[in-house]
């Protein structure tokens, strides 16, 4: 696939920023995993059938990305000490909206949940894709947004009678 970088930045740009920030609940590291993703892609471009494929490589790879930061233990270690002060002031949402309870909440859900819910409702995508983005079962995508759901309805519950 012949590919413009600057094009597809510019129509996939904030998905994958987006999807990031979701998942690593900060700018910073957002950012860095945004430029990490586009940098992959320049490497991997010539692997790239279509436009859909394309898609699908990215959320693939920024979710890759995320999990990655996670799984190292000095990442941990900061994000532990990090994270609590800069979420609970954080001024931009990762959906592009004003703080709510509902999207603090939303950024509360454990990450499988988080992203097949941000892959549901804010991408538009059906269990079948969600299930071929994340390379598992459809049953398995219906249970994370079932439970993602709950959590989040449990969650929303508990701030409106404080």
């Amino acid at each position: 696939m012949q590919c413009d970088l600057e094009q597809v930045v510019r129509e996939h740009g904030d998905m994958v920023l987006r999807i990031a920030r979701s998942n690593v609940g900060n700018k910073a590291d957002a950012e860095d995993i945004f430029q990490e993703v586009f940098i992959r892609l320049v490497r991997s471009i010539d692997k790239i059938n279509d436009e859909e494929h394309l898609r699908y490589w990215l959320i693939r790879a920024t979710t890759n990305r995320c999990k990655s930061l996670f799984a190292s233990a000095q990442k941990r270690n900061e994000l532990a000490v990090e994270q609590l002060p800069e979420t609970a002031s954080m001024s931009e949402s990762p959906f592009d909206e004003p703080d709510t309870p509902a999207t603090d909440a939303l950024q509360k859900l454990p990450e499988k949940y988080r992203t097949a819910m941000y892959l549901f409702y804010f991408e538009d995508r059906s269990v079948k894709e969600i299930a071929k983005i994340l390379e598992s079962s459809e049953g398995t995508v219906k249970s994370q947004l079932s439970r993602g759901r709950k959590m989040l309805k449990e969650t929303l519950e508990k701030v409106q009678d404080v």
